[in-house]
Formats: structure tokens, C-alpha cells, sequence
């Protein structure tokens, strides 16, 4: 085979990238090619804000996730719960400090929220404490030991 037939071969079996389509597909520009991600929008590769982030979607990413779940016959996840970024600044409000004496706080439906937190929340503890068994690990040093030397041949000295 001639080089010029090795070229030829190759520019053949180059495949053609299908346009991008951001209602279907991820969208968030990766860092080794720069050049955006061509995954599905359920993409594991990337944070849900990232594809929140791309810009150029014809509807919103919730909407089109849920969309796209539905076509797929998954369950939809209920994502319109979670505020997208955006969302989130616009709910944050600062009281200042001379308003806050003016707010009248009903302490029953303020516990009920409480409890309704500490019950629904599901702590996990960052570091378990390792377990130390002296006393285990002492006995088993002595039956080691003991089956060591029962097993092993004596010497004779002759």
C-alpha cells in the first residue's frame, strides 16, 4: 500500500459531527478541547449548574431534562423544586437590624419547621473513629504463636 492510499483511507473513515443541538444535548465547554460537550442532557460528566449555565437553549434545562425524561420513559425527576442560581439571589433578602424587632415570629409554626427539618434531614458522620481491639489482637498473637510452634519441626541433635 502506497502513502498516499493510507491518507486517503483515513480521510474516508472520518465521521461528519452532527450540528450541535443544545435542546438535546449537554452543551458545557470542556477544558481539554474546549469544544462543548456532545453527551445527552442526563451527561454524568458535568454539574447540573454547568448545564444550567449553557447559553442558547430554546426552553429552560429543567424543562428540557424533563422533556427528554418523558421521550426516554424514565421517571421524571421533579427538578422544578431546586431554584436554579438565578432563583436563589433573587429569594435571598436581608433584613436590617432596626426591621428585625418589628417582625412578629409565631414560635409554634417556626418549631414545626424545626422539627420538620431535623426530621427530614439525614446526618452521616465525616469520620468514623477506627475501632481498635487490643485484647483481640493480643489473642490472636498468642494462638498464632502456639499453632507456630506446634507445626513446625524440632531439631534433633544427634
Amino acid at each position: 500500500m502506497l502513502l498516499s492510499e493510507v491518507t486517503t483511507n483515513k480521510q474516508i473513515n472520518k465521521k461528519k459531527k452532527a450540528p450541535l443541538d443544545l435542546d438535546k444535548q449537554c452543551g458545557v465547554i470542556t477544558s481539554t478541547n474546549n469544544l462543548p460537550c456532545r453527551r445527552s442532557l442526563t451527561c454524568k460528566m458535568h454539574s447540573m449548574g454547568a448545564k444550567r449555565a449553557v447559553e442558547g437553549r430554546s426552553r429552560s434545562f429543567n424543562e428540557l431534562l424533563a422533556l427528554y425524561q418523558q421521550k426516554k420513559g424514565q421517571t421524571a425527576i421533579n427538578i422544578s423544586n431546586t431554584p436554579s442560581i438565578q432563583q436563589k439571589e433573587e429569594k435571598v433578602v436581608i433584613i436590617p437590624e432596626t426591621s428585625r424587632e418589628d417582625i412578629k415570629i409565631d414560635f409554634d409554626e417556626e418549631a414545626e419547621n424545626i422539627r420538620f427539618a431535623i426530621e427530614q434531614s439525614q446526618p452521616c458522620p465525616l469520620r468514623q473513629k477506627q475501632t481498635l481491639y487490643v485484647q483481640r489482637r493480643r489473642k490472636y498473637h498468642k494462638v498464632h504463636d502456639s499453632l507456630l510452634a506446634a507445626l513446625t519441626p524440632k531439631e534433633r541433635i544427634i
